[in-house]
């Protein structure tokens, strides 16, 4: 049965739709609200009531972005001159372009909207970052199923409230997020180059397909860009395909042809620029270690855990056991294999080639998330083995476009037979049921028992599903289960970015640093965060978080280049005191790089270090160092200045394994 073609029209009730997601956005951003968990920065400096925090509380796994992305973001702001491309206060200066969407006084940040508000406030960039991203994803997603359902705006509105509220995005804080959206709009902006009519539509769309593809390339993340472009250029060619009838290239063809180049005019000078001012940073991250030389493939998924959001896994869980961590784990409510199935087996119903696509994107997909690519295919077409966790956004994306597909389906068709409904709901609910069972081994406290109980659940609406003339009605009860089990995971939080500039250790370096005619360069043991705190009050810090291998730095830890290979790489670079006349480095893991350095004058001079900041949990550990100048204490830190007395080489050691 012949969906409509894609709603490619304008129509009063999308500007309606768009209207209500901006109120919304100005509403977030006005009331400075959002879901990071900023507030741990409190448990690391002195442990205060986090009054930021208005529902639920702040995550210590969420350390990509509280400790790693919002310091960099943070950083811009305070640095002299503010949003550089290239931040001297992290080691010896670091590139701002890549790898991370992050606010930089650039014409690249024009295709980068959700860093915009940075550039207002640091609690407003919070905000526009978090409703940006969250009501992107969301407005994005419900053009992309009015498109495939054939503009069904009460099927396209619930379907992606269940792909927005999946624990895959929310449990990640929503970072997966540019990557999709940037996807979706340019798999839109093609469609509509495709089937526009009127001139000034086929020029925007050139326009829009050039900037959408530009911002794309510039998520600088193939693990999720490889699995989204196979899926929207195979969904696109499926549309196409399904519509030929509707094509006429004959139509205005000098139009389409200018709006084309165009739009490839776009992409080419954004890509340019970006190799232009950031190239040389793109090949170091492309050599080196970590991610540069990382083995394609990776941890794959236990079957079972692509169901873990149907069965309520992370409301249940106690341990992960081998499903790493609640963010690894998470996933998306799945419903479309029922739709699937009786399709599948009704003589009325036909499949068609968008129904096709989206069917092979949902296995071939699922299939890689839990088997993974044979090795030696993988070693030959690394770019198609990403990690299987990472295909999982390709999966979720396909999934709730081939439920809501089917369903539109159903909107101008019948009822599923009873009897073939029944079976194909208690046939679906033993498969929730078969998860439930083994994926008891890994995790601890998923006791089997509510297992069976939230299978029958997905039962009954796999067969509501099945038989209700209410076709909305299973997707939004389906995106309700997956709010249910994602949406208690993020803090709601207003502001918070006050604490990090107005706590006592954050006044005391500042001050340190103004006293040092704002040129003071600090080295921090014993803590991977604290470095990152320091980029934030606009302090220099040699280390912490490195996004880019900077060969300056270990250049003068490591002057023989003997241990490349250990910080070669995108590391968090700690620092731990250590005896010794020579820095001692180790690689623990594949991003982090630990120093052992006695602090002596000499060696710190050498680095160009001018303070100190040693952390500990215990207050008897912060014994003063032989010949640094104690500064005092403050909570858990011990600060000291550093004599210079830099030799004349400039060099601290020739470096050395452990």
């Amino acid at each position: 049965m012949q969906i409509a073609p894609p709603p490619l029209r304008w129509r009063r009730a999308h500007a309606v739709f768009l209207g209500a997601l901006a109120l919304l956005f100005l509403l977030g951003i006005g009331f400075e609200l959002h879901g990071y968990s900023i507030s741990m920065w409190r448990e690391i400096i002195d442990g205060s009531e986090p009054d930021e925090i208005l529902a639920g509380k702040a995550r210590l796994i969420r350390g990509d972005d509280w400790f790693i992305t919002l310091p960099l973001a943070l950083s811009q702001r305070s640095h002299e001159p503010a949003f550089p491309r290239v931040n001297e206060n992290i080691g010896f200066g670091m590139p701002m372009l890549v790898p991370f969407p992050l606010p930089v006084a650039h014409p690249l940040t024009l295709l980068r909207p959700a860093t915009w508000g940075f550039f207002v406030g640091s609690d407003i960039g919070l905000a526009w970052l978090w409703w940006g991203r969250l009501l992107g994803l969301f407005g994005a997603a419900a053009f992309v199923l009015l498109a495939i359902s054939g503009d069904r705006l009460r099927l396209a509105v619930p379907g992606a409230a269940l792909l927005t509220a999946s624990p895959f995005f929310l449990f990640w804080g929503l970072r997966p997020v540019p990557s999709a959206v940037s996807a979706i709009l340019t798999f839109l902006a093609g469609l509509a180059l495709v089937f526009a009519r009127r001139p000034a539509a086929i020029l925007v769309s050139g326009l829009a397909l050039g900037v959408a593809a530009a911002s794309f390339m510039l998520a600088l993340y193939p693990p999720f860009q490889v699995p989204l472009a196979l899926l929207f250029a195979a969904l696109a060619a499926a549309l196409v395909w399904e519509h030929r009838a509707a094509l006429d290239f004959r139509h205005l063809p000098l139009v389409r042809g200018i709006a084309l180049l165009g739009g490839l005019l776009i992409l080419a000078g954004s890509v340019g620029l970006l190799f232009a001012d950031a190239g040389e940073a793109i090949a170091a991250l492309r050599e080196s270690e970590y991610p540069g030389r990382r083995a394609p493939g990776g941890v794959t998924r236990v079957a079972g855990e692509l169901l873990g959001a149907n069965l309520w896994l992370a409301l249940r869980t106690e341990e992960w056991g081998s499903l790493e961590n609640i963010c690894e784990a998470a996933g998306f409510w799945l419903l479309s294999p029922v739709l699937l199935a009786a399709a599948l087996t009704s003589a009325r119903s036909r499949i068609g080639p968008v129904e096709m696509v989206l069917a092979a994107a949902v296995f071939g997909f699922g299939l890689h998330a839990v088997v993974g690519l044979p090795e030696a295919l993988g070693r030959t077409f690394p770019l198609l083995d990403p990690p299987p966790r990472r295909t999982m956004i390709a999966f979720g994306i396909a999934e709730v476009a081939l439920l809501v597909r089917l369903l539109a389906r159903r909107d101008i068709g019948r009822p599923t037979n009873l009897f073939l409904a029944a079976v194909i709901a208690f046939g679906w609910a033993a498969l929730v049921a078969f998860a439930a069972w083994q994926l008891n081994a890994p995790v601890t406290g998923a006791a089997f028992g509510p297992g069976v109980a939230l299978a029958a659940v997905n039962g009954a609406l796999a067969f509501l599903a099945l038989r209700t003339r209410f076709v909305w009605s299973p997707i939004a009860l389906a995106a309700l289960g997956s709010l249910v089990a994602s949406a208690w995971f993020n803090p709601v939080v207003r502001g918070g970015t006050g604490y990090l500039y107005e706590n006592p250790l954050s006044r005391r370096i500042v001050a340190l640093d103004r006293a040092h005619d704002r040129d003071s360069t600090w080295l921090v043991f014993g803590n991977l965060q604290l470095p990152n705190l320091l980029r934030i009050l606009g302090v220099h810090a040699l280390n912490g978080v490195h996004p880019v291998p900077r060969p300056e730095l270990w250049a003068r830890l490591d002057s023989s280049g003997l241990m490349r290979r250990v910080y070669d790489r995108f590391a968090h670079v700690g620092f731990a005191v250590a005896p010794g006349s020579r820095p001692r480095l180790r690689a623990v893991g594949e991003d982090l790089v630990m120093v052992g350095l006695w602090p002596s004058p000499a060696m710190l001079s050498a680095l160009g270090v001018t303070h100190v900041l040693v952390w500990s949990e215990e207050r008897a550990d912060l014994e003063p160092y032989e010949d640094l100048v104690e500064l005092g204490a403050v909570g858990n830190t011990q600060l000291y200045a550093v004599p210079d007395v830099r030799e004349p080489d400039g060099v601290a050691g020739k470096g050395g394994s452990p």
